[in-house]
């Protein structure tokens, strides 16, 4: 295991864990994480939609902090969530609390609250319509 992981991981022990989890994945107990290797590069697993089951969903971070989802059990990246494990935090409680918000009359105004929120985060979330917080914000538009 890269000696950078130690590093990474101390870091991500400082922030405070979601209450909610992301649907569909479950955020994994610190001593859960697990690396991973995804064409020959490591990657730190820290939520799974079913743990340790194949072709379940997984949250996974890379060497440079990027956070990502990828699929089990080759954890093929397929979507970028965010530039840091932090951002993707505090973009997911604001998710969580625009979600569930009932001061915003229609799910379009959700979504501008939420876009306008991440764009400010991290505008690297939502550089292509493909990335998960592009995909959240237009459901959220959707009424999902």
């Amino acid at each position: 295991m890269n000696k950078k992981w130690k590093k990474i991981k101390d870091q991500l022990l400082k922030l405070q864990l979601p209450q909610e989890d992301i649907d569909p994945l479950t955020f994994l107990s610190p001593p859960e994480w697990h690396v991973e290797n995804y064409k020959g590069k490591e990657i730190l697993v820290v939520a799974e939609e079913i743990p340790k089951y194949n072709g379940s969903i997984c949250l996974v971070i890379d060497l440079d902090g990027k956070v990502y989802r990828a699929i089990s059990p080759m954890y093929e990246i397929y979507q970028y969530c965010s530039n840091s494990f932090e951002q993707f935090l505090l973009i997911s409680s604001k998710y969580w609390s625009i979600y569930h918000e009932c001061d915003l009359e229609s799910s379009e105004q959700r979504e501008k609250a939420f876009r306008n929120y991440v764009q400010g985060v991290d505008p690297t979330a939502l550089t292509d319509e493909h990335n998960m917080w592009s995909v959240y914000a237009e459901e959220m538009g959707y009424g999902y």
